[in-house]
Protein backbone atom coordinates (compact mmCIF):
# COMPACT_ATOMS: atom_id res chain seq x y z
CA UNK A 1 0.00 0.00 0.00
CA UNK A 2 1.32 3.41 -0.95
CA UNK A 3 1.24 6.56 1.13
CA UNK A 4 -1.45 7.92 -1.20
CA UNK A 5 -3.71 4.91 -0.54
CA UNK A 6 -3.28 5.17 3.21
CA UNK A 7 -4.13 8.85 3.06
CA UNK A 8 -7.40 8.15 1.16
CA UNK A 9 -8.43 5.45 3.68
CA UNK A 10 -7.92 7.86 6.57
CA UNK A 11 -10.04 10.54 4.85
CA UNK A 12 -12.92 8.08 4.24
CA UNK A 13 -12.89 6.91 7.85
CA UNK A 14 -12.88 10.48 9.10
CA UNK A 15 -15.94 11.31 6.99
CA UNK A 16 -17.81 8.27 8.32
CA UNK A 17 -16.92 9.17 11.89
CA UNK A 18 -18.10 12.75 11.31
CA UNK A 19 -21.41 11.58 9.90
CA UNK A 20 -21.88 9.11 12.71
CA UNK A 21 -21.16 11.79 15.30
CA UNK A 22 -23.98 13.99 13.92
CA UNK A 23 -26.59 11.29 13.25
CA UNK A 24 -29.49 11.14 15.80
CA UNK A 25 -29.68 7.36 15.71
CA UNK A 26 -27.56 6.21 18.63
CA UNK A 27 -27.34 2.53 17.77
CA UNK A 28 -26.32 3.24 14.21
CA UNK A 29 -23.79 5.75 15.44
CA UNK A 30 -22.30 3.25 17.85
CA UNK A 31 -21.98 0.60 15.16
CA UNK A 32 -20.50 2.99 12.63
CA UNK A 33 -18.02 4.30 15.25
CA UNK A 34 -16.94 0.78 16.12
CA UNK A 35 -16.51 -0.15 12.47
CA UNK A 36 -14.59 3.05 11.84
CA UNK A 37 -12.21 2.24 14.68
CA UNK A 38 -11.64 -1.25 13.29
CA UNK A 39 -10.98 0.08 9.79
CA UNK A 40 -8.64 2.73 11.17
CA UNK A 41 -6.66 0.05 13.06
CA UNK A 42 -6.45 -2.04 9.91
CA UNK A 43 -5.12 0.95 7.98
CA UNK A 44 -2.58 1.67 10.67
CA UNK A 45 -1.47 -1.96 10.64
CA UNK A 46 -1.13 -1.89 6.85
CA UNK A 47 0.83 1.36 7.06
CA UNK A 48 3.21 -0.08 9.69
CA UNK A 49 3.70 -3.22 7.64
CA UNK A 50 4.52 -1.15 4.57
CA UNK A 51 7.08 0.91 6.47
CA UNK A 52 8.65 -2.22 7.98
CA UNK A 53 8.88 -3.83 4.55
CA UNK A 54 10.49 -0.74 3.14
CA UNK A 55 13.03 -0.79 5.95
CA UNK A 56 13.82 -4.46 5.33
CA UNK A 57 14.29 -3.89 1.58
CA UNK A 58 16.45 -0.80 2.21
CA UNK A 59 18.64 -2.61 4.73
CA UNK A 60 19.14 -5.51 2.29
CA UNK A 61 20.14 -3.11 -0.48
CA UNK A 62 22.57 -1.28 1.85
CA UNK A 63 24.11 -4.56 2.99
CA UNK A 64 24.63 -5.74 -0.58
CA UNK A 65 26.22 -2.44 -1.60
CA UNK A 66 28.47 -1.82 1.39
CA UNK A 67 29.20 -5.26 2.81
CA UNK A 68 32.03 -7.16 1.07
CA UNK A 69 33.18 -4.10 -0.88
CA UNK A 70 33.89 -1.91 2.14
CA UNK A 71 37.59 -2.86 2.19
CA UNK A 72 38.15 -0.88 -0.99
CA UNK A 73 36.82 2.37 0.48
CA UNK A 74 39.65 4.80 1.34
CA UNK A 75 38.19 5.76 4.75
CA UNK A 76 37.93 2.17 6.04
CA UNK A 77 41.11 0.71 7.55
CA UNK A 78 41.46 -3.02 7.06
CA UNK A 79 44.37 -4.72 8.82
CA UNK A 80 46.64 -6.71 6.54
CA UNK A 81 47.11 -10.38 7.28
CA UNK A 82 50.37 -10.56 5.29
CA UNK A 83 53.57 -11.02 7.32
CA UNK A 84 56.23 -8.39 6.38
CA UNK A 85 59.42 -9.77 4.89
CA UNK A 86 62.38 -8.97 7.16
CA UNK A 87 65.23 -6.98 5.63
CA UNK A 88 68.34 -9.16 5.46
CA UNK A 89 71.35 -7.97 7.43
CA UNK A 90 74.23 -7.21 5.03
CA UNK A 91 77.21 -9.48 5.40
CA UNK A 92 80.38 -7.44 6.03
CA UNK A 93 83.13 -7.85 3.47
CA UNK A 94 86.02 -9.94 4.74
CA UNK A 95 89.24 -8.11 5.54
CA UNK A 96 91.71 -8.41 2.66
CA UNK A 97 94.82 -10.55 3.04
CA UNK A 98 97.48 -7.84 3.14
CA UNK A 99 101.22 -7.86 2.70
CA UNK A 100 103.49 -4.98 3.94
CA UNK A 101 105.47 -2.92 1.42
CA UNK A 102 106.97 -0.47 3.94
CA UNK A 103 107.25 -0.58 7.74
CA UNK A 104 108.42 1.64 10.57
CA UNK A 105 108.37 2.08 14.34
CA UNK A 106 107.63 5.27 16.29
CA UNK A 107 105.54 6.54 19.19
CA UNK A 108 102.46 7.62 17.25
CA UNK A 109 99.93 7.97 20.10
CA UNK A 110 102.31 9.70 22.54
CA UNK A 111 102.10 7.09 25.30
CA UNK A 112 105.87 6.63 25.56
CA UNK A 113 105.84 3.22 23.85
CA UNK A 114 106.84 2.46 20.25
CA UNK A 115 104.04 1.66 17.80
CA UNK A 116 104.13 -0.40 14.63
CA UNK A 117 103.41 1.42 11.37
CA UNK A 118 102.91 -0.45 8.10
CA UNK A 119 101.93 0.32 4.51
CA UNK A 120 100.26 -2.72 2.96
CA UNK A 121 98.71 -3.96 -0.26
CA UNK A 122 96.68 -7.09 -1.02
CA UNK A 123 98.91 -10.14 -1.09
CA UNK A 124 99.90 -11.04 -4.63
CA UNK A 125 99.82 -7.44 -5.92
CA UNK A 126 102.55 -6.95 -8.55
CA UNK A 127 105.52 -5.03 -7.16
CA UNK A 128 105.31 -1.27 -7.65
CA UNK A 129 101.61 -1.38 -8.57
CA UNK A 130 99.50 -0.85 -5.41
CA UNK A 131 97.16 1.65 -7.08
CA UNK A 132 93.93 -0.32 -6.53
CA UNK A 133 94.22 -0.77 -2.76
CA UNK A 134 96.82 0.55 -0.34
CA UNK A 135 96.36 0.46 3.43
CA UNK A 136 98.05 2.33 6.26
CA UNK A 137 98.01 0.54 9.63
CA UNK A 138 99.10 1.61 13.10
CA UNK A 139 99.26 -0.81 16.03
CA UNK A 140 99.54 0.81 19.43
CA UNK A 141 99.68 -0.87 22.85
CA UNK A 142 95.87 -0.67 23.15
CA UNK A 143 94.37 -0.55 19.66
CA UNK A 144 94.88 -1.04 15.92
CA UNK A 145 93.65 1.39 13.28
CA UNK A 146 93.78 0.78 9.55
CA UNK A 147 92.71 3.11 6.72
CA UNK A 148 92.57 2.63 2.99
CA UNK A 149 94.49 5.30 1.07
CA UNK A 150 92.90 6.97 -1.95
CA UNK A 151 94.40 8.83 -4.93
CA UNK A 152 97.44 6.54 -4.82
CA UNK A 153 99.48 6.30 -8.06
CA UNK A 154 101.81 3.44 -8.88
CA UNK A 155 104.34 3.82 -6.06
CA UNK A 156 103.60 4.24 -2.37
CA UNK A 157 106.07 4.40 0.49
CA UNK A 158 107.16 6.50 3.45
CA UNK A 159 108.80 9.83 2.67
CA UNK A 160 112.24 9.58 4.27
CA UNK A 161 112.46 9.48 7.27
CA UNK A 162 108.71 8.71 7.26
CA UNK A 163 107.86 9.10 10.96
CA UNK A 164 108.47 12.56 12.46
CA UNK A 165 106.89 14.85 15.07
CA UNK A 166 105.73 17.88 13.10
CA UNK A 167 103.80 19.64 15.88
CA UNK A 168 106.15 18.88 18.84
CA UNK A 169 103.38 17.20 20.84
CA UNK A 170 105.26 13.97 21.46
CA UNK A 171 103.47 11.83 18.87
CA UNK A 172 104.99 11.11 15.46
CA UNK A 173 103.24 12.02 12.22
CA UNK A 174 103.43 9.67 9.23
CA UNK A 175 104.63 11.04 5.89
CA UNK A 176 103.39 8.98 2.95
CA UNK A 177 104.74 9.48 -0.56
CA UNK A 178 102.70 8.55 -3.61
CA UNK A 179 104.46 9.01 -6.91
CA UNK A 180 103.71 7.77 -10.37
CA UNK A 181 106.73 9.46 -11.91
CA UNK A 182 106.77 12.72 -13.84
CA UNK A 183 104.63 15.38 -12.15
CA UNK A 184 102.17 13.10 -10.33
CA UNK A 185 103.73 13.15 -6.87
CA UNK A 186 101.81 13.70 -3.63
CA UNK A 187 102.80 13.75 0.03
CA UNK A 188 100.17 12.93 2.65
CA UNK A 189 100.59 13.64 6.36
CA UNK A 190 98.75 11.34 8.78
CA UNK A 191 98.40 12.15 12.46
CA UNK A 192 96.91 10.38 15.49
CA UNK A 193 93.80 12.24 16.64
CA UNK A 194 91.05 11.09 19.04
CA UNK A 195 92.37 7.55 19.04
CA UNK A 196 92.49 7.08 15.28
CA UNK A 197 94.45 7.90 12.13
CA UNK A 198 93.47 11.21 10.52
CA UNK A 199 94.84 12.73 7.32
CA UNK A 200 95.95 16.33 7.81
CA UNK A 201 94.41 18.84 5.40
CA UNK A 202 96.82 21.25 3.67
CA UNK A 203 96.03 24.97 3.86
CA UNK A 204 98.49 26.69 1.50
CA UNK A 205 96.81 30.08 1.78
CA UNK A 206 97.23 32.05 -1.45
CA UNK A 207 99.90 29.62 -2.71
CA UNK A 208 97.35 27.13 -4.00
CA UNK A 209 99.86 25.56 -6.39
CA UNK A 210 101.75 24.06 -3.44
CA UNK A 211 99.04 21.60 -2.41
CA UNK A 212 95.47 20.40 -2.74
CA UNK A 213 93.16 18.38 -0.54
CA UNK A 214 94.87 15.27 -1.92
CA UNK A 215 98.26 16.31 -0.50
CA UNK A 216 101.42 18.34 -1.07
CA UNK A 217 102.57 18.55 -4.69
CA UNK A 218 105.99 17.12 -5.53
CA UNK A 219 107.94 15.23 -8.16
CA UNK A 220 108.40 17.85 -10.89
CA UNK A 221 111.39 19.97 -11.91
CA UNK A 222 109.50 23.15 -11.09
CA UNK A 223 107.76 22.21 -7.85
CA UNK A 224 108.61 19.82 -5.06
CA UNK A 225 108.45 18.97 -1.37
CA UNK A 226 111.00 17.43 0.97
CA UNK A 227 111.58 16.71 4.65
CA UNK A 228 114.94 18.26 5.48
CA UNK A 229 116.64 19.56 8.64
CA UNK A 230 113.63 18.57 10.75
CA UNK A 231 111.20 20.54 8.58
CA UNK A 232 108.62 19.67 5.95
CA UNK A 233 109.29 22.09 3.07
CA UNK A 234 107.81 22.93 -0.32
CA UNK A 235 109.76 24.76 -3.01
CA UNK A 236 109.12 26.35 -6.39
CA UNK A 237 111.71 27.30 -9.01
CA UNK A 238 111.94 31.04 -9.73
CA UNK A 239 115.03 31.19 -12.01
CA UNK A 240 116.69 28.93 -14.55
CA UNK A 241 119.62 28.42 -12.15
CA UNK A 242 117.47 26.32 -9.80
CA UNK A 243 116.93 29.17 -7.38
CA UNK A 244 113.73 28.49 -5.47
CA UNK A 245 111.31 30.04 -3.04
CA UNK A 246 110.69 27.91 0.04
CA UNK A 247 107.67 27.39 2.34
CA UNK A 248 107.64 25.58 5.66
CA UNK A 249 104.67 23.43 6.68
CA UNK A 250 103.55 23.32 10.31
CA UNK A 251 100.81 21.15 11.77
CA UNK A 252 98.00 22.88 13.67
CA UNK A 253 95.69 20.16 14.99
CA UNK A 254 94.80 18.35 11.78
CA UNK A 255 95.57 21.26 9.44
CA UNK A 256 98.85 21.86 7.62
CA UNK A 257 99.72 25.55 7.20
CA UNK A 258 102.34 26.97 4.82
CA UNK A 259 104.64 29.88 5.76
CA UNK A 260 107.01 31.51 3.27
CA UNK A 261 110.63 31.52 4.43
CA UNK A 262 112.74 34.63 3.79
CA UNK A 263 115.22 34.70 0.89
CA UNK A 264 115.79 31.98 -1.69
CA UNK A 265 117.68 28.73 -1.88
CA UNK A 266 118.93 26.48 -4.61
CA UNK A 267 117.85 22.90 -5.22
CA UNK A 268 119.99 20.10 -6.56
CA UNK A 269 118.81 16.50 -6.89
CA UNK A 270 115.90 17.27 -4.60
CA UNK A 271 118.07 18.75 -1.85
CA UNK A 272 117.77 22.38 -0.74
CA UNK A 273 120.97 24.30 -0.02
CA UNK A 274 122.21 27.90 0.06
CA UNK A 275 122.89 29.39 -3.35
Amino acid sequence: MTNHDVHEVHEALERLAYVAGHDPMPNLITGIRAEARRNRNRAAALTGAGIAAALVVGYAAWSAASGPGRASEPDVAVPSSATPTPTPTPTPSPAPDLSPIDTGTADVDDDGAPDSVRLMVPRGTPGGDPAEQTWLEVRTATTTDRVQLTDTPTYVGFLDPGLVDLDDNGGAEILVLASGGGENGLINVWTWSSGRLTRATPDPGPETHLASEAGLSTGSEELGAVFQDGQLLSWQVVTAGHEVNVWRWTLDGVTLRATRLPGTRCVSLGVLKPC
